[in-house]
């Protein structure tokens, strides 16, 4: 296995691996346009995995990817493994009033003309999404690494879901930890407010909210404050991607009802986080990932030989 990669990330994932990382020489052009320049003999009939993330601007860094893609099938490499952390258009899985298409798929479609054969990636939005994948898949999650975050500190909350959609994602968390876990139910009006409620099962209790992207931040603030209107004790958050759109860290670091939240470095941190937020290491799950990956690809060229 070689990590072919320009991404921050790469270096440890690479030395936790033990294997080389190719760094390709990019050059972006004066209209915009990306040259990527390999060295073939270092990929030709290797066993590759590019390791990349789309994070803003996300068209352009989507078109980079791809490039990179093809100038990577076109060594003929053994085989070629995407990681990609965070799959930026999961969201837009469902066609919407206006539209009949699924950006989700269409990047799948996307990366898989390119040339991929696997694909790895934590916590994607619409889970359903990789079930029609046309490669093979390695859906990962920050689950566990943040159960054992959360031991080190409060091993007994209850687990909350913002909204039906992390409703799986609360269970697998809650079932780690052994405590128990609800989920809110979210409702977004026409003008972009949101109503939340539930049953009351965390009086005085201390409440971990888990989810999978903070963009805005406005769901986890608005769920933080409710929990603690209706007698939660303290609130902290774990969410996988950080994108933190516009006005989202303000919103967050000015919460009172928020203690903390945790993200993980599955898109590059650019910018100041400010006090309340911290970043785990997402590398250890990746390892895992790649580590299962490298041994059923191990045991099914052994099998082919018999």
């Amino acid at each position: 296995m070689k990590i072919l990669s320009t991404q921050p990330f790469a270096s440890p994932l690479a030395t936790a691996l033990s294997v080389p990382l190719i760094s390709p020489k990019l050059k972006r052009c004066d209209n915009g346009e990306l040259l990527v320049c390999i060295d073939q003999s270092l990929v030709h009939k290797q066993n590759i995995v590019i390791v990349d993330t789309l994070d803003c601007p996300v068209n352009s860094s989507l078109m980079d990817l791809l490039l990179m893609i093809d100038a990577v099938k076109s060594a003929q490499p053994e085989s070629l493994t995407l990681v990609l952390p965070y799959h930026a258009y999961g969201r837009q899985n469902h066609p919407t009033h206006d539209s009949a298409g699924s950006a989700a798929q269409l990047v799948m479609r996307l990366l898989a003309m390119a040339g991929i054969d696997e694909l790895v990636t934590v916590d994607i939005h619409h889970p359903n999404i990789l079930k029609e994948a046309p490669f093979k898949v390695c859906a990962l999650t920050a689950v566990p690494l943040f159960a054992e975050l959360i031991r080190l500190h409060n091993p007994t909350p209850i687990i909350i879901a913002p909204d039906k959609g992390s409703a799986d994602r609360a269970k697998d968390l809650a079932e780690h930890l052994k405590t128990d876990w609800t989920v809110l139910s979210k409702k977004r009006l026409e003008n972009g407010d949101i109503i939340i409620s539930s049953p009351d099962v965390f009086q005085k209790r201390d409440c971990i909210i888990i989810d999978d992207i903070v963009d805005s931040g406005k769901t986890l603030c608005l769920a933080a404050d409710y929990l603690i209107k209706r007698g939660a004790g303290q609130i902290d958050a774990f969410v996988t991607h950080g994108i933190f759109g516009k006005g989202c860290l303000e919103r967050l670091n000015q919460s009172s009802s928020l203690k903390s939240l945790t993200i993980t470095n599955t898109v590059p941190i650019t910018m100041a986080l400010g006090p309340k937020i911290t970043c785990a290491d997402i590398t250890p799950v990746l390892v895992e990932g790649l580590t299962r990956l490298d041994r059923n690809r191990f045991f099914s060229e052994r099998n082919q030989n018999k």
